[in-house]
């Protein structure tokens, strides 16, 4: 489980917050199952819903398009 959540602009200047402790993930991971000849890293959830809905298969990493951990890249 992995939240992220938009913050209010009263309580500061981020436009996303996250709650303490939580690590960055990989959007949809589970994708990596059917082991894709191809796979987009995308920037974001909106862009790889975007590619899954015209048949791509993406992933992306839930703290921004900054953060992706090497560990992912492990076979």
């Amino acid at each position: 489980m992995f939240f992220k959540l938009r913050q209010d602009p009263n309580q500061g200047k981020e436009k996303m917050t996250y709650p303490s402790g939580i690590e960055a993930q990989l959007y949809d991971w589970e994708i990596l199952k059917s082991n894709p000849d191809k796979l987009i890293i995308c920037e974001g959830e909106l862009d790889r819903l975007l590619l899954i809905s015209k048949g791509i298969p993406a992933i992306t990493g839930t703290h921004g398009a900054g953060t992706f951990k090497d560990e992912w890249c492990k076979i």
